[in-house]
């Protein structure tokens, strides 16, 4: 049995967060971001299970952006994200030896947005994923995952929900 976690917690600096106006109008800004999560992982047997959990907050900021008319005030944001995840591998299978490389998973998540309107509505979801690994080598995975997403705050006649195939190859060490 192996278990662990982990906790951080970084402050990411801007050169500056003052917004003065001058001749012209505000100017463009730093800001300060702030970033802490957690996380932990049980592995026992052939079960792994994990789970995360993100908090970012982005101090106000003058933005400019092409199409804009000048400078824009961004209000503060802050933004959330977790996810718990559980796959079994099935090894110990004498009579097909590659079967202990295949490991079915099944995952869930929410990632939530406050402060800015627009975004928060466009980007909160809650996600379930169900999928099977194929380990080629210890360190060496390819995945498919079948995902279906729900958007939690969109407007009646935006999509409200998606599904998606998803194929990956990873590589770690």
């Amino acid at each position: 049995m192996d278990a662990g976690g982990h906790a951080e917690a970084r402050p990411l600096v801007g050169s500056g967060s003052e917004t003065g106006d001058d001749a012209h109008g505000p100017e463009l800004s730093d800001a300060d971001v702030f970033l802490w999560g957690i996380d932990a992982a049980y592995t026992g047997g052939p079960w792994d299970v994990r789970a995360e959990y993100l908090n970012s907050t982005r101090d106000p900021i003058n933005s400019g952006y092409q199409g804009a008319a000048g400078i824009v005030a961004l209000p503060k944001l802050e933004s959330t994200a977790w996810y718990v995840q559980a796959a079994y591998r099935l090894s110990g299978t004498a009579e097909r030896p590659w079967l202990g490389r295949v490991e079915p998973t099944m995952r869930y998540g929410e990632y939530e947005v406050s402060g800015l309107d627009g975004l928060a509505e466009e980007a909160a979801e809650q996600r379930w994923d169900v999928g099977v690994n194929f380990w080629l080598a210890p360190s060496i995975v390819t995945r498919g995952v079948l995902q279906q997403r729900e958007f939690t705050a969109r407007h009646d006649d935006d999509v409200q929900e998606e599904t998606r195939v998803l194929l990956q190859f990873s590589y770690g060490f």
